[in-house]
Order: structure tokens, then sequence, then C-alpha cells
């Protein structure tokens, strides 16, 4: 088993697994929700992800599930979000919203998807 398997189960189990019962809940409440199925632009590192609001809470307590037009990491003319970090990551953490299943890059180094999972605010203390 290799350095990377390890650190990533190691990951996995500090990762919060969410509130709602599903998924496919989560995303059903979004179709009756307009204000939740807004769809987002977020800017890491000069890539650009589109994903649904609604998506983002996929982990209630995550800094993601609390983006809104007020932080300061908005950018009211790109009418996106920007963060300076890397996209490789965020990549990897966004597909975790988006299925449930947390899978890194076997590329990529595992301190730093650990500091970008501490970032987003998605690790158990």
């Amino acid at each position: 088993m290799s350095v990377h398997a390890n650190n990533l189960r190691h990951y996995q189990k500090r990762v919060p697994t969410p509130k709602s019962q599903s998924l496919n809940d989560l995303h059903e409440v979004g179709i009756s929700n307009e204000a939740n199925n807004e769809w987002i632009v977020i800017n890491i590192g000069g890539v650009r992800f589109e994903t649904y609001k609604n998506t983002l809470k996929f982990i209630e307590d995550s800094r993601l599930a609390y983006m809104s037009e007020q932080n300061s990491d908005y950018d009211p003319i790109q009418n996106e979000y920007f963060f300076d970090r890397d996209p490789d990551s965020f990549q990897a953490i966004l597909n975790y919203f988006r299925t449930g299943k947390l899978h890194a890059p076997s590329e990529l180094c595992g301190n730093l998807f650990y500091e970008e999972l501490e970032f987003r605010g998605m690790l158990l203390d």
C-alpha cells in the first residue's frame, strides 16, 4: 500500500459526513429552492469551477457552505469568488461535494491536500 493511500484513508476519517440523508436528497431540495439552486463560479488559482450553490451545502459547516456575495472573496465585476489556492486540490474537494466520495489525485502532495481540506473547514477536530 502506498503512502498516498494511507494518507487518504487518514483524511477520509477526519472529513465529516454530510448531515443530509443523501446527496440526491440535498440536490432535490435545491430544485424547489431557487436561491440554493443558483449557479456559482469559483476561481481557484486562475482555474474557474462552476457548480450549484446547493452542491456547496453538502457539508453544512464547511467554508464552502457559507459562501455569499458579502464575503471578501467575491468579485462583483467578474461575478465569481476568487481564492489564490491550488486548483487540483479543489477539483478533488468539489468532486467530494458532488459525489460524497473523497478521492485525491495520486500526483497531489498529501500535505498540500490536507491543508486544502483544513482551509475549506472540512476536517473534524
